[in-house]
């Protein structure tokens, strides 16, 4: 008589309940890290946004600051203001646009081999706060509107601070701009960025 052998493959119940607890010790990390990279996610998008439109912005405002100067002779280095930051005059450009934050203007202009010379249209840059986003509103010629860029978005409050009276004359040797950014709903907290750039005109 031929005896069969007992098939006795499977899990035990204390296998069982091992198993279970090594995953659950595992699972518990685990599941909190993808927690907190999905919580995270939005702010670090936002912060990449926010370093991207920083780094344009002070692109924009050293070129812009550099090339302020406004000459009343083109056989003197003498500059008058070109600056502003309040008192603003009365016609400017992106005047009307929104809350304006700083003016800088300058002029160009050539000298003839008779030396006599021209003056160039006046160009200017308005940093200007519309609805809490910082707008670079340029205008080539005049107070008309050449080009108007959005630079940063969530601003909360933004300042000038120049390295000698803003209203001086001549200008400034260097203009900084503050802004106070949120970086999006998913992060109350303001970030605060300094702006600087150099005047290059004597």
């Amino acid at each position: 008589m031929k005896r069969l052998r007992r098939n006795d493959g499977g899990f035990t119940l204390v296998e069982l309940v091992m198993t279970v607890t090594i995953l659950g010790i595992i699972m518990i990390p685990l599941g909190n890290f993808v927690l907190e990279y999905f919580q995270n996610y939005p702010q670090t998008e936002n912060r990449i946004a926010d370093s991207h439109d920083m780094q344009i912005a002070a692109a924009y405002l050293s070129n812009d600051v550099a090339s302020a100067g406004l000459h009343s002779s083109y056989t003197s280095a003498a500059t008058s203001q070109s600056v502003w930051a309040t008192g603003f005059p009365a016609s400017y450009c992106g005047s009307g646009a929104g809350t304006t934050v700083l003016l800088l203007s300058w002029n160009t202009w050539t000298i003839a081999q008779s030396g006599g010379g021209s003056f160039g249209p006046t160009s200017s840059v308005a940093y200007v706060n519309e609805s809490g986003a910082l707008h670079r509103i340029y205008c080539a010629s005049g107070t008309t509107t050449s080009s108007d860029a959005t630079l940063v978005d969530g601003l909360q409050s933004a300042s000038v601070a120049c390295s000698v009276a803003c209203s001086a004359s001549p200008p400034p040797a260097t203009v900084s701009l503050t802004l106070n950014i949120s970086t999006g709903s998913d992060d109350t907290a303001a970030t605060s960025v300094v702006l600087t750039g150099q005047r290059r005109q004597s």
